[in-house]
């Protein structure tokens, strides 16, 4: 019987190379094994990166076969048939790299020159995140030809956007201990690195007995290997997620220093639904021991109000804490069981537990820093809110984090940046900024520059209609086919792929998608 050590040690003479994982969008860090013949046989997890800390997922292992497929292209081709169209043979012609970037060039310039909208970029290569804002720097351009607005996250980024300043989302896997999984596979199927996230989780739960609660329809891997399952109706998870907030608030299961002191819980909400301002705009906010209100950043200590109604400038007005109270009158344990048919006394366990689990008041100290400690967290993913009123539910799950005061925190809900966090911060770039009245500046546009309102429209997506969406690629189908009944004064005529199939995932007539297509370079 061979031990793992002499497998390894049978190799072929050869040396390691770092590297990282293209089988999907995670880039697990990986080692490979090239011999001195040149010849790659053996890829494996590399155990120095603590994100997969040597883990590799099945379709990593087989790389191999991906790089040494017969059929796969090893040097650029160009199409000698003009004419294109399902079934029709494009007559690949082998060219070198350098007569590639020539014709890319050429094209590019030609582009450029005439005007950057004709450009249409598809480009989805989550590696190189960096290519994602590239097409704003090609003379502006925002037509990004892609499905990630109607298929991928289009509530899910634009609110993490403004909660986090970040692009995603996650549980603080190395401290939580009670982790309610919502239409995600984190740790088990999908969403994060499947290999490395189950590693994780697993070991979580072994050395912590990290406790995992699966919201799902269906009985999904996650749920089949959770410590509990809980069957919901499809597309009714927000429900779900206000009727926890309710038990939460109405038991005073809450962070409220969290809420006081670190979001505008307290800044007071006029009958017109908008905050109460003093004359410097500064919002208002309700102090009990004065009796009175004053600006949200007076440096007078103070007991805010998070509850209560309170005259001021002559008119009535609630802390936001209140008015998101009142909102959840309608959301009983009792009248969400009717539409998610989760039973009442099941919801309000799961409050419970989850905030008995949030450990209000503990802190951890990590790298010298004492900071807060909340070892519970609602997870959530595409299967919670990839449906109607996205982005209501995407707030109702940050809610349920935000009454535990575990937004940010360690065994709480993280957001995950996609810039580079300590040299952008220094150099006072990064993705999170100040905002308004001490929040922070929200920044729901995490993959390209926002893109202003024109008319007419600059881009075929009409992204500017949608200040707070994410590229809605499915409708440049309808610009691109009917241009004059949206406005648009020039036809795109080039086509850049970078990682992407947009007649595959962008939605819409194929016949319709086969017109577009022909007339682009």
């Amino acid at each position: 019987m061979q031990t793992v050590a002499h497998v390894q040690n049978s190799l072929k003479p050869g040396r390691w190379l770092n590297s990282t994982c293209k089988m999907c969008l995670h880039s697990c860090s990986i080692r490979v094994h090239v011999t001195d013949d040149g010849v790659v046989n053996k890829i494996e997890g590399n155990p120095t990166n603590p994100a997969n800390a040597g883990r590799l997922c099945p379709k990593g292992n087989a790389a191999i076969m991906r790089h040494y497929d017969p059929h796969r292209f090893k040097t650029p081709l160009r199409r000698t048939n003009p004419a294109k169209g399902p079934g029709v043979d494009p007559q690949w012609q082998p060219i070198t790299w350098d007569e590639a970037y020539a014709i890319v060039a050429r094209e590019l310039k030609r582009t450029l020159d005439e005007d950057p909208r004709k450009l249409l970029p598809a480009i989805n290569n989550f590696q190189k995140l960096f290519l994602w804002a590239w097409p704003a720097a090609f003379g502006g351009n925002a037509n990004f030809f892609s499905s990630v607005g109607n298929f991928c996250g289009g509530g899910y980024h634009p609110i993490n956007g403004f909660v986090h300043c970040a692009f995603a989302a996650v549980n603080d896997v190395n401290y939580c201990n009670y982790w309610i999984n919502d239409g995600g596979g984190d740790g088990f199927s999908s969403h994060l690195h499947t290999a490395a996230q189950a590693y994780h989780v697993a070991n979580a739960r072994l050395e912590r007995n990290m406790r995992v609660v699966v919201v799902e329809p269906r009985l999904s891997i996650g749920g089949a290997k959770a410590n509990e399952w809980i069957p919901i109706r499809p597309a009714t998870d927000r429900q779900f997620a206000l009727s926890l907030c309710h038990v939460l608030v109405n038991e005073g299961l809450c962070d409220y220093r969290f809420l006081r002191q670190d979001t505008n819980a307290p800044y007071l909400v006029g009958p017109d639904g908008y905050f109460v301002r003093d004359a410097q705009g500064r919002v208002l906010v309700w102090d009990v021991t004065a009796a009175g209100a004053r600006p949200w950043n007076d440096p007078a200590p103070g007991d805010l109000a998070l509850e209560g109604c309170y005259e001021v400038q002559g008119r009535p007005c609630r802390p936001a804490f209140q008015v998101f109270r009142d909102i959840l009158a309608d959301c009983t344990p009792e009248q969400m069981a009717a539409i998610t048919t989760v039973p009442a006394p099941t919801i309000r366990r799961i409050a419970r537990e989850f905030a008995r689990a949030a450990q209000i008041g503990a802190t951890v100290e990590i790298g010298g820093r004492r900071l807060p400690l909340r070892p519970a967290a609602y997870n959530y993913y595409r299967g919670a809110q990839g449906h109607k009123y996205s982005s209501q539910a995407n707030h109702a799950f940050k809610l349920v984090n935000f009454l535990i005061g575990n937004i940010d925190a360690p065994g709480g809900h993280v957001g995950a940046t996609i810039d580079d966090q300590t040299a952008d911060r220094r150099a006072g770039v990064g993705a999170i900024q100040p905002g308004e009245n001490g929040m922070l500046k929200a920044n729901p546009h995490q993959l390209h520059p926002e893109v202003p309102f024109s008319y007419p429209p600059n881009e075929v997506t009409l992204m500017g209609y949608f200040p707070i969406g994410v590229d809605p690629g499915h409708l440049a189908l309808e610009t691109l086919t009917n241009p004059g009944r949206y406005g648009l004064d020039y036809r795109p005529d080039t086509l850049l792929m970078c990682h992407a199939n947009p007649m595959w995932n962008l939605s819409g007539d194929r016949a319709r998608w086969h017109e577009v297509l022909r007339g682009l370079r």
